[in-house]
């Protein structure tokens, strides 16, 4: 872990709010992609164009963020993902075509991996034990953000429609100025802790002026003043030692890759399979669950906001506190991913095979606790198993799997539900089946011991 502990509660406190503000800034925008899209000419057929150029860009920039992470330091990434949102918005609130308000969602989906390099940043700062607790707190910030941005992005644009985007770049703005003076560069820190000052020695001239010839210390014959242990270049003329520094880990997109898919630690690949299973039955989830609302549970538009509202209300509160406590009580984030996905898998059953309100509803609500307290000690166990080196690689390799995810299963879920509405959520439930096996037969109750790998 790093030096800076004493001072990691200032620091995570200062993240979560970065965090808070960078979502904020997203919510503020997102929900008027439409408009900006209606605004410069395009038509209702074009507008999935922007959705789709942004996932693109983050499949693409997710690994070489997370590169950038581990090569530069977290702290360096945040900057580049300020910088480069904030003047993507800037040129989305005033493109003149739809043609260049596209050009302009690309650069700030391959640099914006906010989540992804916080995730690396708390692991930097947190004892393992309370990691998942602080990645947890972290998340809560998404779902946070996301009750207040689009109501005041909303009444931004009454005003002027550019306004909300204008606001967004200034928040990033505010959050550069706040990473690069209140946020340490840990990467760093750690360096120059890694290079030791080379020891005092007494000089050979100086040993005999004090009356001890040949000697520092009153030993000649391993004594390492001696003339015989001195450094001395071809002419025997004496020379100070050269420090060393330790060597540097390679880093690098194809070995981030190979910590994940190519892992010798089962951990960390049932880790990965487990969380992208979790990952592809939420996206089918999202994509059914107005099925199940709307035409199933015969819910009102306005029924349906508060629905969502509860949902995101109860995300936050597992963010807050549900996650510290669940790991506590459970010993351990992998006893939590073990019974979270076991959890998952029996409510999307639960709502599918029985889906009326009394069962659904409850069913639900296990359902998004369950999956937001896996989902967030996959990362903690993740972040301690990979190597300290290889943390943002990993987790960029992760979120780009994820954002593959996202193009591939929504295709797949329109493809099942042309053919019987039934389909999407019988194959999420397939998908939560599929991660309670993986993390329940390949994810260890305890972490194994490893020599390379200290416990922070």
């Amino acid at each position: 872990m790093s030096e800076l502990q004493p001072n990691n509660r200032k620091f995570l406190l200062v993240l979560f709010l970065v965090v808070l503000v960078d979502l904020f800034a997203v919510a503020l925008v997102v929900p008027l992609l439409y408009r900006y899209a209606m605004a410069v000419g395009a038509d209702p057929e074009s507008y999935g164009l922007l959705g789709s150029l942004f996932s693109a860009a983050q499949l693409v920039g997710s690994p070489f963020m997370g590169v950038a992470s581990d090569r530069l330091g977290r702290k360096t990434a945040l900057l580049i993902n300020f910088v480069g949102a904030g003047v993507s918005y800037v040129g989305m609130a005033f493109a003149p075509t739809f043609l260049v308000l596209c050009l302009w969602r690309i650069p700030v989906g391959f640099v914006k991996q906010t989540v992804t390099i916080s995730v690396g940043y708390v692991a930097e700062l947190t004892e393992p034990a309370k990691r998942a607790g602080a990645i947890g707190r972290m998340k809560s910030a998404v779902s946070l953000a996301f009750v207040a941005g689009p109501a005041v992005g909303g009444y931004l644009a009454t005003f002027d429609l550019k306004l909300p985007a204008v606001v967004s770049s200034a928040l990033y703005g505010l959050n550069f100025v706040a990473v690069y003076f209140c946020l340490p560069d840990v990467r760093k820190s750690r360096e120059a802790a890694a290079v030791a000052p080379p020891a005092k020695r007494t000089s050979f001239a100086s040993a005999l002026r004090a009356g001890q010839p040949g000697t520092c210390d009153g030993e000649p014959e391993t004594d390492p003043c001696s003339p015989s242990e001195l450094p001395t270049d071809e002419e025997g003329n004496l020379h100070a030692p050269t420090p060393t520094h330790p060597p540097k880990k390679k880093s690098g997109l194809l070995l981030g890759i190979k910590a994940l898919l190519h892992s010798k630690n089962a951990t960390v690949t049932a880790s990965v399979a487990t969380a992208v299973c979790l990952e592809a039955g939420e996206k089918i989830m999202r994509f059914s669950l107005p099925i199940f609302l709307y035409d199933n549970l015969n819910l009102e538009v306005q029924q349906v906001g508060v629905f969502h509202s509860t949902s995101g209300a109860l995300s936050t509160l597992m963010g807050a506190i549900g996650v510290t406590v669940v790991t506590k009580y459970m010993h351990g984030d992998r006893n939590v991913v073990r019974y979270g996905a076991g959890v998952t898998a029996c409510a999307t059953l639960a709502m599918t095979v029985y889906p009326v309100s009394f069962l659904f509803f409850p069913a639900y609500a296990a359902y998004v606790t369950s999956l937001f307290c896996a989902e967030t000690c996959l990362l903690s166990i993740l972040t301690h198993e990979v190597d300290d080196d290889q943390v943002g690689t990993a987790l960029g390799v992760l979120d780009s799997l994820n954002s593959l995810v996202g193009v591939v299963m929504p295709l797949v879920s329109g493809y099942l539900a042309a053919r019987n509405r039934a389909y999407p959520a019988a194959l999420t439930c397939v998908c939560c089946i599929c991660a309670a096996a993986i993390s329940l037969t390949r994810i260890p109750r305890r972490p194994a011991a490893s020599p390379g790998k200290k416990d922070d």
